[in-house]
């Protein structure tokens, strides 16, 4: 777990996430409200977890996941997938040398969830399991299972799963409000299918409108769902790689 347990937006550490002691505005998608990765307020440049310096709280997160925590009002989510083996799944660490370019073994049984925690102290709210099952595709060395990040709008969360689907949950209570099969994103080294690197897209609220990209081998599309429905509501073809 701890392995992978490496992200920051605020912030997620050897396994745990971890609060600025700097609240700022809501963080509601990746990279932010305008999807500029800029944000409002002076947060900290600096913190120490083991002395605590610039932490307001630590949560544990089990399992692994790269996607980054989002904020929302008083609550924070983040998303992981949970190898049902109870083995912490593992991480190549490095650059490209060390990394290269090969699909992880764990293809066994997982649980993909998403978390909530509250904003101020850190608590655990709930989790939610989205899917439980075996992996479509494989993930890179360096990837995980659960690289997406979720969107909000405040009232709906939502979660792309990867080829595990599309999910929609209540920012309340972690409620499922809806589903959707995205499909297979087979997404990997270009040229060679056989390489499977798993996605790392995030979805887009916009409105009504939830967008998903999916860059892969073949097939590579963008797609529009309704936010408070998950209705289909068109996809594009894209010619692009992975």
């Amino acid at each position: 777990m701890e392995a992978m347990q490496q992200r920051w937006a605020g912030v997620v550490v050897t396994g745990c996430l971890v609060a600025s002691a700097v609240v700022s505005a809501d963080w509601p998608g990746f990279r932010g409200a305008m999807r500029a990765g800029v944000g409002t307020g002076s947060a900290p440049v600096t913190w120490d977890v083991t002395a605590g310096t610039n932490i307001s709280w630590r949560a544990r997160v089990p399992g692994g996941g790269h996607s980054s925590p989002i904020v929302a009002g008083t609550r924070v989510f983040v998303t992981t997938a949970i190898p049902q083996s109870g083995v912490a799944p593992s991480l190549t660490l490095g650059d490209s040398s060390r990394s290269g370019i090969n699909s992880a073994g764990d293809t066994g049984a997982h649980e993909w969830r998403l978390l909530a925690f509250d904003r101020a102290t850190g608590k655990p709210l709930w989790s939610t399991v989205a899917h439980a099952g075996v992996p479509r595709v494989k993930r890179h060395v360096k990837a995980s299972h659960a690289s997406a990040t979720p969107a909000t709008n405040g009232s709906l969360v939502v979660a792309l799963m990867g080829s595990e689907g599309l999910y929609a949950f209540d920012a309340a209570t972690g409620a499922l409000r809806w589903k959707r099969d995205v499909g297979v994103m087979d997404v990997g080294l270009v040229g060679d299918p056989t390489y499977q690197w798993g996605p790392a897209s995030s979805p887009v609220i916009a409105g009504n409108i939830v967008l998903v990209q999916n860059d892969q081998h073949t097939g590579s599309f963008l797609a529009a769902f309704e936010l408070t429905t998950g209705k289909p509501l068109w996809q594009s073809a894209r010619e692009e790689m992975p």
